[in-house]
């Protein structure tokens, strides 16, 4: 499963349903809470990072667009949280 994240209330909402082996995705307002998550992948979309001013953090993986559809198509399931 991926788990898109928009935003601090999507994060609140989605942590509990986060399980070994997911993918998690930051996206627009959800960069601002960004953060590794142990035994998931975690990425943050670079390009709305930069719009918020998100500084860079070795700790999180930056994808772009193309790569965010590549972590799309790879998955059965995706769910959005905002």
């Amino acid at each position: 499963m991926i788990h898109l994240i928009f935003s601090n209330s999507g994060w609140k909402k989605c942590k509990s349903y986060i399980s070994t082996g997911d993918e998690i995705v930051f996206l627009e307002d959800g960069c601002y809470v960004a953060h590794p998550i142990d035994q998931v992948n975690s990425y943050i979309l670079a390009e709305h990072a930069n719009e918020r001013s998100v500084k860079d953090t070795e700790e999180m993986t930056k994808c772009d667009m193309s790569h965010l559809v590549q972590l799309l198509t790879q998955h059965e399931k995706s769910i959005s949280w905002k």
